[in-house]
């Protein structure tokens, strides 16, 4: 994330803070709603969204911001903890306790915490999860290893403990669930065979049948090791004609240009006829590779892992297919394109399993505040789509870590209950956030605000960034207004960051459930 992207992050993560906040005073007392939203006891749902060219970023919430109690301030302010995996949380509420301070010194201020070396700490650790193994693909181990991760952060925020904060984790069930336990690639070149990174491909979302083709032994709901190694000369397919030139492909491993069936770029009944047309010719494997661009309209590489145009290949064969980043093969000597036809061999390693029904999860913090009759919720996913996601969601699960942090250095009470949650399995329709809010109604009847991050700013250099505000207004009932999302774009303008605010009538994040 380049400097221009880091100023987004911070004024976010103000808006964040302020959505249960306001700036600090000696004297505070929660304040009342708007009259305009004041009667409502649902959260309407806001998303913040930063897009570029079918990447796209969200956020959200609903009410307005009450002010901090500050309980004490910080021994040494400004300081950071840089993020460090704890031990697992347990998967239990933690017991309340109720904080006895003796002394109320000058008040804190949570803003001045805010580090962007902890935030970018929060993104290694999280990226660093089952690296070209799933990532934290939705309902994977991966997903269960980053909320583990969340859960040993918490734990390890004394004061925040101290002041009885709650931490429950959900288990809950998926369709379709996916580890890919094992996915290399390994390419010969000038005699010698060397390993480059790859990815597995996840497969389908809702077609059990389907599903099959994507997991490695052919037999749903097993965990076994089963892999499949397929090995052939390697073929370098980058056009239509080079495709419709190359005739029986049998035995070979066919290097696949994603440009040629990337759906975010063409009609996606067109990207699934090319990509069935290169299964047809019998390949022993498929790598399909993408390329770094910023330009509109090329391809970089979107939905590659979670969602290709293999997908809904139905006919011909089950080939064994990966994912390479160009720019990883440069550790081979492959510096581009041309230098990809010096690859003589290649040998792909297979292992996933696909499981219906899958297993995901929650967890969801409570930080007490001064008035438990209301809350605010500030919501994040913590999956990926099979990719590091340090955008689609590290960015967001970070920042609800963020906020923990300072809350927990500041000594700082929110003036209302205050729910940090980090969903499991959005990626595959909002599973988790759905099932949280089945199975909190006592707490929905009482929330107030709802912040939902969720992809903050672009993933591509060159590329301004637009900070989207997206609610679902009650526009078909009379009432066009979008209050939470003009207050927030008052809070980013004291932060010299412009915002747009749009009403939309449709599900974008976990702020839809």
């Amino acid at each position: 994330m380049r400097p221009r992207s880091t100023r987004y992050l911070l004024a976010l993560l103000a808006a964040t803070l302020l959505a249960c906040s306001a700036p600090s005073s000696p004297t505070v007392t929660p304040q009342p709603l708007p009259t305009a939203i004041s009667s409502r006891s649902e959260a309407d749902g806001i998303s913040s969204r930063s897009e570029a060219d079918g990447i796209s970023s969200r956020s959200e919430a609903v009410g307005t911001a009450p002010v901090l109690e500050e309980v004490a301030s910080p021994s040494q302010a400004g300081t950071t903890r840089e993020p460090t995996p704890q031990p697992t949380a347990e998967s239990t509420p933690v017991p309340p306790a109720t904080p006895t301070p003796t002394a109320r010194p000058e008040p804190g201020d949570p803003f001045a915490l805010l580090s962007l070396e902890s935030l970018f700490a929060t993104l290694e650790d999280l990226t660093a999860i089952q690296p070209h193994s799933g990532w934290r693909n939705s309902a994977s181990q991966g997903e269960v290893e980053a909320l583990d991760y969340v859960a040993g952060r918490l734990a390890g925020m004394p004061y925040l403990k101290a002041a009885g904060l709650e931490v429950e984790r959900q288990e809950l069930d998926v369709f379709l669930a996916a580890e890919l336990h094992d996915s290399r690639l390994y390419v010969t070149v000038d005699g010698a065979e060397r390993e480059v990174p790859a990815d597995g491909l996840r497969g389908p979302r809702d077609d059990v049948v389907q599903a099959t083709r994507f997991d490695s032994d052919g037999a749903l709901d097993d965990l076994d090791a089963d892999p499949v190694i397929a090995a052939g000369p390697a073929v370098l397919v980058r056009t239509l004609k080079e495709l419709d030139a190359a005739g029986d492909l049998r035995g070979d491993v066919v290097f696949l240009d994603y440009a040629i069936i990337d759906r975010s770029i063409m009609d996606t009944g067109e990207a699934v006829s090319r990509a069935a047309a290169v299964v047809g010719k019998g390949p022993a494997g498929i790598v399909l590779v993408t390329a770094f661009s910023n330009e509109p309209g090329e391809s970089h590489g979107a939905f590659v892992g979670d969602g290709s145009a293999l997908t809904w290949v139905e006919q011909g064969p089950v080939v064994p297919s990966l994912s390479v980043r160009l720019e990883d093969l440069q550790a081979v000597g492959i510096e581009g394109w041309d230098d990809l036809r010096s690859v003589e061999a290649a040998r792909l390693v297979w292992d996933a399993d696909l499981l219906a029904p899958g297993r995901s999860g929650n967890l969801v913090a409570r930080i007490p505040g001064a008035d438990p009759s209301r809350a605010v919720i500030l919501g994040a996913h913590i999956d990926s789509p099979n990719s590091p996601g340090a955008m689609d969601d590290g960015s967001g699960s970070a920042i609800l870590l963020e906020v923990a942090r300072v809350l927990d250095e500041a000594y700082v009470q929110p003036p209302t209950d205050l729910y940090l949650a980090w969903f499991g399995s959005e990626e595959l329709s909002l599973y988790g956030s759905g099932h949280f809010v089945a199975t909190h109604q006592e707490l929905l009847d009482r929330t107030v605000a709802m912040l939902q991050v969720d992809c903050l700013s672009r993933p591509l250099d060159g590329v301004p960034a637009e900070l989207k505000l997206v609610s679902w207004p009650y526009g078909r009932l009379g009432d066009e207004r979008l209050p939470w999302p003009d207050f927030l774009a008052g809070v980013a303008a004291r932060y010299g960051v412009e915002v747009v605010t749009e009403g939309v009538y449709g599900v974008y994040s976990d702020n839809s459930s």
